[in-house]
């Protein structure tokens, strides 16, 4: 769903060598490979849904089901509320699917999450008796919940965060992670959903697109793409980059272990992406509400310092993964709950 206007100067010269070099160029790097008006890739302001830069919209404190709204619709309606619920009439079927597809053992988050999109693709009676009528965008808005509901039962509560009466996903999905959903964490969570929603074409993208193309309902096109980025390189990049910060990271251990990855040929997890060579927009936005939120719960201060000295030193600079799991940290969150953050919010633009 995603590209810029044109490709720079690399990827011209990746075109000369041939379409396979292309490919593994978009892979890795995000290519504009498929053109788009749904989301455009600014070096400088990061992505832009549909003309709206995303981090405008989270300072706007515009809503993750707003947002979902215009990627998918191209309006964005702001005088019209929007609430989100799982109608009434399935509310039973999906929460049997809750039953059939928990893991046995905690935080299967992957696995969990594409189980339950395929459950409820083959779940008779979602919508009713018929399903005359019914829309993807329908369909897109019960599993976005679902998914919301089922994160409670891998949280510290281990039940269905079921959604209340005008709230919204990112207030529900604080009180899954075990959160008080105030007004502060809320918007910090909303602008982890909002500006985490599209991007380039990484590998989940790129399934979701193979799978519709070849005639797949939208719950089994969400499944592939879900399975394509629980690797390391995706979605369990958080858990590298968290392991990397440690419980209590100081500036001086952070410093210690940086200079031991670049003497053996490594980089910093969470740093380093090619579209923002000037650093990641998101990340930089993410770690100003991480360093004004995090009170005594992480040492923000010490990972700015860090931050400023991996700049000064190597011109390395943090991208949106390191951004979120500082944030995560900072509101008191488990540090699992980065990666589903991720994949909850990439529902949105698959």
């Amino acid at each position: 769903q995603a590209g810029r206007a044109a490709p720079c100067a690399p990827f011209r010269a990746a075109a000369r060598a041939g379409h396979a070099a292309v490919a593994a160029t978009a892979i890795d790097h995000g290519a504009p490979i498929v053109s788009s008006g749904i989301t455009e890739i600014t070096a400088g302001a990061g992505p832009a849904y549909r003309g709206h830069i995303a981090i405008d919209l989270a300072r706007r404190d515009v809503s993750f089901e707003k947002v979902c709204e215009l990627l998918w619709s191209s309006s964005l309606d702001l005088a019209k509320p929007t609430t989100w619920r799982i109608p009434a009439r399935a509310q039973a079927l999906v929460s049997d699917a809750y039953g059939k597809i928990l893991p046995n053992g905690k935080h299967q988050i992957y696995e969990s999450l594409a189980m339950l999109a395929l459950q409820l693709a083959r779940t008779d009676g979602l919508f009713g008796s018929t399903s005359i009528g019914k829309s993807a965008g329908e369909e897109a808005k019960l599993l976005i919940c679902a998914s919301t509901e089922l994160l409670g039962c891998l949280g510290p509560q281990q039940r269905p965060a079921q959604l209340g009466r005008s709230e919204l996903i990112a207030a529900a999905v604080t009180r899954a992670f075990g959160g008080e959903a105030t007004p502060t964490r809320v918007r910090a969570v909303n602008s982890m959903l909002v500006l985490l929603a599209d991007h380039e074409l990484p590998p989940g993208t790129l399934a979701v697109r193979a799978a519709a193309s070849g005639g797949a309902r939208l719950f089994d096109c969400i499944a592939a793409g879900i399975c394509a980025s629980a690797g390391t390189e995706i979605a369990g990049h958080y858990g590298v980059v968290d392991r990397f910060l440690s419980t209590r990271p100081t500036y001086a251990s952070l410093r210690e272990k940086t200079l031991r990855l670049y003497k053996s040929g490594l980089r910093i997890p969470g740093f380093t992406h090619p579209i923002y060579p000037r650093g990641d927009p998101r990340a930089t936005y993410l770690l100003e509400i991480a360093a004004e939120v995090c009170g005594d719960l992480f040492p923000m201060g010490q990972v700015m310092a860090f931050l400023r000295w991996a700049a000064d030193e190597f011109d390395s600079h943090p991208r949106h993964e390191f951004a979120v799991v500082c944030l995560v940290r900072a509101l008191g969150l488990p540090s699992w709950c980065a990666s589903a953050i991720f994949l909850l919010a990439r529902m949105g633009g698959w």
